[in-house]
């Protein structure tokens, strides 16, 4: 198959992506490295964002290290952004399971706050936050947490979290990332700047490595549905992200899209 960079570049795609200002948050690696080459392969203008290997060098589990990402951004770009990338994000193999919430969520959601003012008036600025299939599995839309994390209240959030694991604080961070990505189409979308949110399953990255060396999660990992009887690799996820944030796209606004092999389909059949 033809990857789709090449397909952008040759113009096979109605609506191609124009030359354009991305910034890419976890962009050292696993899907963000990927999406990153891609549209880098393709003309843009990547602007990158991690803990290091990164045009901007950034620590995103805390409010400095957030902050300090917004500010040289805005700085590095002139503050006009055209398309942004939240695909920073924490595993729930790690011990740590307030670090793993805080990097997911408001790693995620305070980078979108703070630089939607550069994308405002930019025509067909757009934005994708990474979310994940494990957002709807077995998640209580009323948990504590997740009632913390919308309200953000990151105190709150982090009192309730105590001392659980990240196997627990990783799916409904990403619960409440979707959920955010919802909560703000309504004021993205009449300022003109179109926000989604992509939902992979089981992917062939350094956090999914993590998660099947874990002993307590392997179990866990091997009980999960994949109708398709395969995980994905990096290059397949992208591919969705670069078309999401395309002009091919130009109408997709406010959907949370699961890209899992099937995942989501078997574990909520009725229900989406």
């Amino acid at each position: 198959m033809v990857a789709l960079r090449l397909l952008l570049k040759r113009g096979f795609i109605e609506g191609e992506l124009k030359i354009s200002k991305f910034v890419i948050t976890g962009a050292a690696s696993g899907i963000g490295r990927e999406v990153a080459k891609m549209l880098g392969d393709a003309g843009h203008e990547i602007i990158s964002i991690d803990l290091r290997d990164a045009d901007i060098i950034a620590d995103l589990s805390t409010a400095d290290g957030r902050q300090k990402a917004i500010t040289e951004t805005l700085d590095k770009t002139g503050s006009e952004i055209d398309g942004l990338i939240t695909a920073a994000g924490m595993g729930g193999h790690l011990p740590d399971g307030k670090l793993v919430m805080i990097v997911n969520y408001f790693g995620t959601v305070e980078l979108l706050d703070g630089l939607f003012p550069a994308m405002k008036g930019r025509p067909g600025a757009v934005a994708l936050a990474l979310s994940s299939n494990s957002a709807q599995m077995g998640v209580d839309p009323e948990n504590e947490l997740v009632k913390a994390l919308l309200a953000h209240d990151e105190q709150a959030a982090i009192d309730i979290v105590g001392d659980a694991p990240s196997a627990g604080t990783y799916g409904l961070s990403k619960h409440a990332v979707a959920r955010a990505v919802r909560r703000r189409a309504h004021e993205w979308g009449t300022a003109g700047v179109r926000l989604n949110a992509i939902a992979p399953g089981m992917t062939e990255t350094p956090m999914l490595q993590g998660v099947r060396d874990n002993p307590d999660l392997k179990g866990a990992l091997e009980a999960i549905p994949v109708p398709l009887n395969r995980t994905a690799n990096v290059e397949e996820i992208a591919n969705i992200i670069v078309m999401m944030v395309s002009d091919a796209l130009s109408f997709m606004h406010g959907s949370v899209v699961y890209v899992d092999g099937g995942t989501d389909a078997v574990v909520r059949p009725d229900q989406f």
